[in-house]
Order: structure tokens, then sequence, then C-alpha cells
């Protein structure tokens, strides 16, 4: 598994473009190294932390749901809760209510919702 890439816009010092620790399969590799032949390190190292149980991982699963999503798509866009509110015809207290978990968001409302932000309805949920 990949565990952390390191892209540098231009060559590192050493010389590298790409910095890749972790377990990678051979095939995977081997494809690296005849692709970016001067370009990149890989480096295996055992004490690589799994990506799933950092916290970063952790932070980032508990915004993943209906309100953060609401709230991620919004600011996004650039727009206030006063501003979705107007443009999705839904009361900007509504909206508060539903990206703080207060209240839960319907499909009828991820539709009215997502119409407003210009984005599919299923995109509040995934």
């Amino acid at each position: 598994m990949l565990e952390a890439v390191k892209v540098h816009h231009t060559p590192n010092s050493s010389g590298e473009l790409f910095v890749v620790t972790g377990k990678l399969p051979a095939k995977i590799v081997k494809a690296i190294e005849q692709q970016f032949p001067k370009f990149i390190k890989i480096i295996e190292d055992e004490e690589c932390e799994d990506f799933f149980k950092t916290d970063i991982y952790k932070d980032s699963m508990k915004r993943m749901t209906p309100a953060g999503n609401l709230r991620d798509i919004r600011k996004r866009m650039s727009l206030t809760q006063k501003q979705l509110s107007e443009k999705s015809g839904v009361a900007r207290q509504a909206i508060s209510d539903m990206e703080n978990g207060r209240i839960s968001i319907g499909r009828k409302m991820a539709q009215r919702l997502a119409d407003a932000l210009e984005t599919t309805y299923r995109n509040l949920f995934w």
C-alpha cells in the first residue's frame, strides 16, 4: 500500500522529483522505476504508519457526513448560508441545523440543496 508520496515541483537536492515510501506491489515499483529512472526514490520502511489509522484519516472521515459534505460544497461554491438559503428557498437556520447535524437531510431536501449548489444530491451523501 502506498503510504506517502511527496511530489516536488522541481527535482530536490538529491535530484528526485517524487519520494514514495511504503509497500508497493513489485509490478508498480518496476513500472515507476522504468518511467522515472532519474527522478524517483523508493524507500522501503517497515515503520510507516497505516494511513487508515492516522488522525488525518479519522478526522476526514468524521467530516464525510451529509452535514459535512453540505458545508464543504457550500464553501467550495463560496456561498454563505444566507446566499444558499436565497438560492434554494430553504431557511438559513435550517441550513445551519443541517450543517451542524441537528436535523437530517432527506432526499427531497438534498435535491433542492444540490440544485442550488449545481451538483447532484448524491454528492451530499457520499
